[in-house]
């Protein structure tokens, strides 16, 4: 019966092992995605962003630009309207003007009428009349050549004026097509980075989304692992059960034959019994001895001791293991229940989350070990390895295995080993 219960323990543990290992290498269904990879994307999209804002500040200038140079050309048109109608006026009264002293010079000079000049001679009385009415027509024969000379050179200033306006009209029509041009160079570098920075998005909302399914199926294979990790811990808990109480019934049963063998071949009927008393309490001494080696042994004995109580309730406040306990309760007992914290202190209480971040040898995170104490804000926890705790987790949950020792609301503020 001894030998069948072994081998179902084994095949058990293997099948647990199997099963670990099986999870463990399980294929992601889609392609592992690095946070690094996220963040260059973003950066990327940052660097589009901001050079699609220069781009539109741009853009924003030259459309300002292109305004001020349609009121400049629209100014120079009016103005040179407004030359060319002065060139007509100016062009017709010198004209007219010109008209006017042929008139007069043809009646002073072809008719012969009284404003010629033998007329002028001979209705004369005296020589000082004669010399006053020559000199009369020599003035006005002047001004009419001088208002004629005013008339041109006032044509030709605006005639100038007009080319000048013209060609200034030509040099803003000019820059209004170079602007024109950057206009639509900017809009198509615009239209480009807008193709990018979409693209981008599209690849980070991507990204996202794949590290988020990454994320979850890393959770799931994590859980799968922990409750494969819990089997196995169980089961050899049992396995562990079982021994003990066949050991204690072969034990049973050699005192009582030793009694009959006493007589007959002296003392060797105690020997049993008096090692299994030893090695019962060889767990508990070998949690509290200071060697490195003990305390891996007792690491692995504290672990497997809280894992018996998963599934049990959490009580604020309590201290059973089996009918509930917070999660400085839990820490206490299972500690007490090696010798490595005090009973009393523990039925009483009197361990807190606060209190045991000073108990024990602090350790740092690099160098946790199964059995450790991970402290919180407000919580505790014991290090079940592999990366996971054993622990009161809350009233919902109750103690629980396989929570990521890192993965709590509140950051790691010690780790503290006892027994060394």
């Amino acid at each position: 019966m001894r030998r069948r219960t072994y081998q179902l323990a084994a095949k058990g543990i293997a099948f647990s092992l199997v099963l670990t290992s099986a999870l463990v290498m399980m294929p992601a269904s889609h392609p592992q995605v690095e946070a690094a990879e996220i963040s260059e994307i973003e950066a990327q999209q940052a660097q589009v962003q901001s050079e699609l804002a220069s781009l539109d500040s741009n853009l924003v200038q030259v459309v300002k630009q292109l305004e001020d140079l349609q009121t400049q050309i629209s100014d120079k048109q009016q103005e040179i309207a407004s030359t060319e109608q002065s060139i007509k006026d100016g062009q017709a009264a010198a004209d007219q003007q010109y008209r006017d002293m042929k008139a007069r010079m043809k009646s002073m000079y072809e008719t012969g009428d009284n404003n010629s000049l033998l007329a002028i001679m001979a209705e004369s009385g005296s020589l000082a009349e004669l010399v006053s009415r020559v000199e009369y027509s020599n003035q006005l024969y002047t001004y009419d050549r001088n208002l004629l000379g005013a008339y041109r050179a006032t044509v030709e200033e605006v005639t100038a004026l007009k080319k000048s306006l013209e060609s200034e009209k030509a040099e803003l029509s000019a820059r209004q097509g170079d602007l024109q041009a950057t206009q639509t160079n900017l809009n198509t570098m615009i239209s480009s980075k807008q193709g990018e920075a979409s693209n981008l998005s599209a690849q980070l909302e991507e990204a996202k989304a794949l590290a988020a399914r990454q994320a979850e199926l890393e959770r799931q294979k994590q859980e799968r692992e922990a409750a494969a990790r819990l089997a196995q811990i169980q089961s050899q808990n049992q396995t562990n059960q079982t021994r003990q109480r066949n050991s204690d019934q072969g034990n049973s049963g050699s005192n009582n034959g030793g009694n009959t063998s006493q007589k007959n071949k002296g003392n060797g009927g105690n020997v049993a019994p008096q090692n299994n008393n030893n090695n019962k309490n060889t767990s508990q001494k070998n949690n509290s001895s200071g060697t490195t080696t003990a305390r891996y042994s007792g690491g692995s004995a504290i672990v497997s001791y809280a894992c018996q109580f998963v599934g049990h309730p959490y009580v604020w406040g309590g201290t059973s293991l089996t009918n509930g306990a917070d999660c400085s309760g839990f820490v206490g007992q299972v500690m007490a229940h090696f010798g490595l914290l005090s009973q009393a202190q523990a039925n009483s209480h009197g361990y807190t989350s606060v209190t045991l971040t000073s108990v024990g040898k602090a350790v740092s995170e690099s160098d946790m070990q199964p059995g450790d104490i991970i402290c919180y804000p407000g919580h505790v926890a014991i290090y079940a390895g592999g990366g996971v705790v054993v622990e009161a987790q809350n009233p919902q949950a109750g103690i629980r295995y396989g929570r990521r020792y890192n993965q709590w609301s509140g950051p790691v503020t010690a780790i503290r080993r006892l027994g060394v």
